[in-house]
């Protein structure tokens, strides 16, 4: 599957619904922190489509209400 930025921006809603009220520090929403990692990876030239919505969605499964299916 290829993926494409349109993948990234849907990771990026999914993520922020995932963590619905969460706060990042107590302070902070999660999706600034979500959007920290993202932005980290692309300080380090890391700007494949898969590793931004690897990056929006690392905390989903642990902390949010999605949980992890492999296909093959």
């Amino acid at each position: 599957m290829q993926l494409t930025e349109k993948n990234v921006r849907e990771a990026r809603l999914v993520a922020i619904k995932c963590h619905g009220t969460q706060n990042y520090d107590e302070v902070f929403p999660y999706e600034n922190h979500l959007d920290d990692v993202v932005d980290i990876l692309k300080r380090f030239s890391i700007v494949h489509p898969k590793y931004l919505c690897a990056g929006y969605l690392h905390d989903a499964i642990e902390d949010g209400a999605i949980s992890y299916c492999s296909s093959n």
